[in-house]
């Protein structure tokens, strides 16, 4: 079992914010984790599209709140799931982790693909297709609104197709400027 797995079953969800935390400041010192601590707090986090804030969010949800690896991250509605949860934890250079609350298993790029990919769930291995950075400031609905990038081929996070729609992929795409690819962060209470 690895340590990260070992932190989890130890101490339930706030395992995994711990490890990361402590392996931050071992990797990147302590201005790796000021980096991203003046933006995020250690609870868990709802991640909203900015498209739909006018008429229902959307959120990023794990499908079908599975534990599997390479399951599809797609927007559904709000529904209280530990699968809607995010952490947001940071890794070296002002770039973090995206974990969720259900698996534990971090917000990746499929494949590790160079270009345009869905983003799905996938154990915790510190990939570059598993680093994120944000650009955002503060949205008007009390939350953190921006655009999310890959650390591994320098696209954003993207409602596929700019598809109002349950169920539509999440996914990497060039940035467009397009609404479809601005998040809002939520603390998540609970």
């Amino acid at each position: 079992m690895s340590p990260r797995a070992s932190a989890r079953n130890a101490f339930g969800n706030s395992g995994a914010t711990v490890y990361n935390a402590l392996q931050s400041i071992g990797k990147g010192g302590e201005s790796a984790l000021a980096s991203v601590a003046n933006f995020f707090n250690p609870g868990s986090y709802y991640i909203s599209n900015k498209e739909h804030w006018y008429d229902f969010p959307m959120y990023f949800d794990v499908s079908n709140a599975s534990q599997n690896p390479d399951t599809n991250v797609l927007q559904w509605t709000w529904n209280g799931g530990h699968n809607q949860q995010w952490y947001v934890l940071p890794t070296d250079s002002g770039y973090a982790e995206i974990v969720n609350r259900n698996s534990g298993q971090c917000l990746s790029i499929y494949g590790n693909s160079a270009g345009p990919a869905p983003l799905v769930q996938y154990p915790c291995f510190g990939g570059a297709n598993q680093q994120w950075y944000y650009t955002g400031g503060t949205s008007n609905l009390g939350g953190t609104t921006g655009k999310l990038w890959s650390r591994s081929n320098g696209l954003v996070a993207d409602v596929a197709g700019e598809s109002a729609s349950p169920g539509a992929w999440i996914d990497v795409w060039y940035s467009t400027g397009h609404n479809n690819q601005y998040f809002t962060f939520t603390n998540a209470i609970g």
